[in-house]
């Protein structure tokens, strides 16, 4: 077992019709969410879902948002992987039988 650290940023999708929207969250995430409703300023409304992208350093993360908000908005989060045991080799041999 061992933790992984990974970097994240969350971003917005927006749509101008609800079967775009649900098309695209459908084929990203399955039917495990569902898009909403938001208005701009003008009363123009959209449909949108957010996603994360993922990054394996803080520095790749950093240059991605200050390409797009023009700040550092990353997280850090961290995920722990389990491996299933290796397999003995079959020509193993402990030391009492050497």
């Amino acid at each position: 077992m061992f933790v992984v650290t990974t970097y994240g940023l969350w971003l917005m999708v927006t749509f101008s019709d609800m079967d775009r929207c649900s098309t695209w969250s459908e084929m990203s995430y399955g039917n495990k969410f569902n898009c909403f409703e938001l208005f701009d300023d003008d009363g123009f409304k959209y449909y949108g879902q957010f996603f994360v992208m993922k990054y394996e350093t803080l520095k790749e993360c950093s240059k991605a948002s200050k390409r797009i908000y023009g700040e550092n908005n990353c997280y850090k989060t961290y995920h722990t992987k389990i491996y299933k045991p290796v397999a003995r080799p079959d020509n193993f041999k402990r030391e009492e039988n050497k």
